[in-house]
């Protein structure tokens, strides 16, 4: 299986776009994206414009299944729109904030990392812990567990703080094989913590002078590379 990431996307950019046509050629048995899907003010609801403009038109001739972590910008706008979006696309999946996807033997295990970022939905925050725990069975059954979620735990320029990295070490490092976010406009590996690699696909359209994406391949093994994309 071939699965590819990127974050960071929705502005309806050249770099954008070319990350697109790139992925055309791929071939990628699924998409992920991780977070800030629309800019600058997420989506007021499932026949918003700007879903349109920066997402369904771009992707929708791409013919593969994505699956939706959300991003903070995506937060200005309605999280609960995106649910009517899954329901009114057949290719998106974000059937909640978090979830678990299971494919064959990987478990996928989306997050809502802005939950630890924003004071106010500190009782949403702690119920996404305890669903944490309640899924532990099935995630022992997995041959691989893959975390998504929009904001890095380490960082070269915004390391996770406070009650992010709180999440992170209790409830995400030495529990996955890996981690990976964007928020970050970069294409990094940061490297291993107990057992968890922290990978960082942010480059899917916001900044002209970096746009690329992460591919992970999983066959006897799990390997994964960073394509960059030239306009």
């Amino acid at each position: 299986m071939k699965y590819c990431f990127f974050g960071d996307s929705g502005n309806e950019s050249s770099a954008q776009l070319a990350v697109a046509k790139a992925l055309k050629g791929e071939n990628c048995d699924r998409i992920f994206v991780l977070g800030d899907v629309i800019y600058q003010d997420g989506i007021k609801n499932q026949n918003d414009p700007e879903l349109q403009k920066k997402f369904i038109n771009i992707y929708n001739d791409l013919n593969t299944p994505f699956t939706l972590v959300m991003g903070n910008h995506d937060y200005e706008g309605s999280i609960k729109a995106w649910k009517k979006v899954s329901e009114k696309y057949s290719w998106i999946f974000y059937p909640n904030n978090y979830f678990l996807q299971k494919i064959n033997d990987v478990c996928f295990i989306g997050l809502d990392s802005n939950l630890y970022n924003r004071p106010w939905h500190v009782t949403s925050a702690f119920k996404q812990m305890r669903w944490i725990n309640s899924i532990s069975k099935d995630l022992a059954q997995c041959r691989y567990r893959i975390a998504l979620a929009h904001h890095p735990y380490v960082s070269l320029t915004r390391p996770a703080e406070g009650f992010l990295k709180h999440f992170y070490e209790e409830k995400v490092v030495g529990k996955v094989n890996l981690l990976i976010t964007g928020h970050d406009h970069v294409l990094q590996d940061l490297g291993q913590k107990d057992g968890t690699r922290f990978l960082i696909s942010g480059a899917g359209g916001q900044h002209e002078d970096l746009a690329g994406y992460l591919i992970i391949k999983i066959s006897d093994q799990l390997s994964y590379q960073f394509k960059e994309v030239k306009e």
